[in-house]
């Protein structure tokens, strides 16, 4: 049966009418309303993008006579395997039979699946008039029609790789339309988008749904992407644009699309990326986070350990860990023992680049007396404790970075401590919970955001082709975005405080070899 015209104002809702299989979530559906230039569906696993997406160009070559679309990725061979799946083989047959090819319809498949003529409101009307002027007309008067008339009358859809050329301001040349979808927008490069929007001229057939110059007005472009990191070019457009009424952004969450999911596929998910925050906040709740290669070095931190405003715990010690250089840190962590566990909570930090140990000590005194402004009641805060690591008392000509705390009535304590011994306790600190089966260490991810970051896999060991492959030193210096500094300085205050910790480290140590050497209990292997 032909397609009927609607007269529904709303194309989203026409298209949804059409197919009663579609079941947007409450985002999805502002995303089909929009009337913005640049749409973006920033979401992980599940969340429906490429559905929405194809609901979306579907209903654009519908209701947009003439209209013109392109579906690009990174390359033609990803578009292939995932959005044209999608397209063909979900989408299209739900659509009803004028979405099927049946040698004589509007809808064809073309050159393969590369590219796809739609039919349109308007070509639908068209045809119908010619089917009723020739009622008996044979197979070759109504493919000569499709070819010359109902090409003119139907849309077209292309699915393609992101064009490559040596010269770079004309990649796009040929590939003006009325829509324009990046796949995979992540993969892509800010300058692809700015070339994309130039290519947003494309006239229809239709004069209601045009300019007073005959190009089409309801187009756009469209980003589809996992979210990146916060500091990708996607997340900095929309941070820049959070005023302009012609870009929006959408982030999405798995859960919100549950209904068309599996049952007990949102749990799963989380449940699989419970130990990788970085992950968890991309694929499943749709928000920018930073995700490292390398194996992490914390590599027992959890979602469960993050919080938000912590509160002080009465009674615990303050602790403030101490890394010098000319890249500093120092953290701010609580730390009690209630007669039978040990506690620790990382509660504030001070991060500074290109520093000397004077501004440190400053900096670290105006966040003791405004972040902890209890520090010195006792009712409140059982002390202060400071404690660096022993290259600290280093002498230079300029005397040591702990005779310069001295003089802030600053006195850290230090001790003789191996790295890897060190990392041990660390990661039995996370590892480890309290009689109640709750874990003893907490970090408030606002006010420690380096640390933070550190924890979910910014500090890591070295991937191949980077400083200190294949050794058992964590990555180093700016290289590794400096979260050495932050994790050591949170690493000497650990090592020096939880007593406990290191010796239930010590009594897991197994003695190894000839000589019984006693092994330190930290990852037993690493990938690379």
């Amino acid at each position: 049966m032909p397609v009927q015209a609607s007269t529904l104002e709303n194309e989203a809702q026409a298209v949804v009418e059409a197919g009663a299989w579609y079941r947007p979530s409450a985002d999805m559906q502002e995303f089909h309303a929009s009337k913005a230039r640049i749409r973006a569906l920033i979401g992980g696993r599940g969340t429906g993008k490429t559905t929405a997406i194809a609901v979306e160009v579907i209903g654009h070559c519908l209701y947009n006579s003439g209209a013109k679309a392109y579906i690009l990725r990174k390359t033609q061979d990803s578009n292939q395997d995932t959005t044209l799946e999608t397209f063909e083989h979900q989408v299209f047959p739900k659509m009803g039979t004028a979405y099927q090819d049946t040698g004589v319809s509007l809808f064809k498949k073309i050159n393969g699946g590369k590219q796809f003529r739609l039919p349109s409101k308007l070509a639908v009307e068209k045809y119908n008039e010619f089917l009723k002027k020739v009622p008996h007309a044979t197979k070759a008067q109504k493919l000569t029609w499709l070819d010359s008339v109902g090409n003119v009358y139907c849309s077209f859809i292309f699915f393609d790789g992101v064009p490559e050329d040596r010269y770079r301001a004309s990649r796009f040349r040929g590939y003006e339309c009325s829509l324009l979808v990046f796949v995979e927008a992540d993969q892509l490069e800010r300058e692809d988008l700015d070339l994309g929007v130039a290519t947003l001229r494309w006239k229809g057939v239709d004069p209601s749904r045009c300019d007073e110059l005959g190009f089409i007005r309801d187009g756009g472009v469209i980003l589809d992407t996992n979210p990146p990191s916060p500091r990708h070019w996607i997340a900095k457009l929309e941070e820049d644009s959070k005023d302009d009424p012609f870009v929006r952004f959408w982030h999405l969450k798995t859960q919100d699309n549950a209904k068309n999911l599996p049952k007990g596929y949102v749990e799963n998910l989380e449940r699989q990326y419970k130990k990788n925050p970085a992950m968890l906040m991309r694929m499943v709740y749709g928000q920018y986070a930073d995700a490292f290669e390398g194996t992490p070095v914390l590599f027992q931190f959890s979602t469960e350990h993050t919080s938000e405003s912590l509160p002080w715990p009465q009674g615990a010690y303050l602790i403030r860990g101490w890394d010098f250089g000319t890249t500093q840190a120092v953290t701010f962590s609580a730390y009690w023992f209630d007669g039978h566990d040990e506690y620790w909570w990382d509660m504030h930090e001070y991060f500074a680049r290109q520093s000397d140990v004077e501004r440190q000590a400053r900096g670290a005194l105006e966040i003791t007396r405004t972040a902890f402004p209890f520090w010195n009641d006792r009712s409140i805060c059982s002390g202060v404790k400071d404690f660096c690591d022993i290259a600290g008392n280093a002498k230079t000509d300029k005397g040591s970075s702990v005779q310069v705390l001295r003089t802030y009535g600053i006195y850290p304590g230090f001790t003789r401590m191996g790295l890897q011994e060190s990392l041990a306790v660390y990661n039995r600190l996370l590892e480890k919970r309290d009689r109640f089966g709750k874990p003893i260490y907490r970090i408030d991810k606002n006010t420690c955001p380096m640390l933070y970051t550190a924890s979910i896999g910014g500090y890591r060991y070295p991937v191949e082709g980077e400083p200190g492959f294949g050794g058992d030193e964590p990555l180093k210096g700016p290289v590794g975005g400096d979260f050495d500094h932050v994790a050591d300085a949170s690493r000497y205050a650990k090592y020096n405080n939880l007593r406990l910790l290191r010796a239930e480290v010590e009594q897991a140590k197994k003695p190894v070899g000839a000589f019984n050497v006693k092994e330190i209990p930290n990852r037993p292997k690493r990938w690379y």
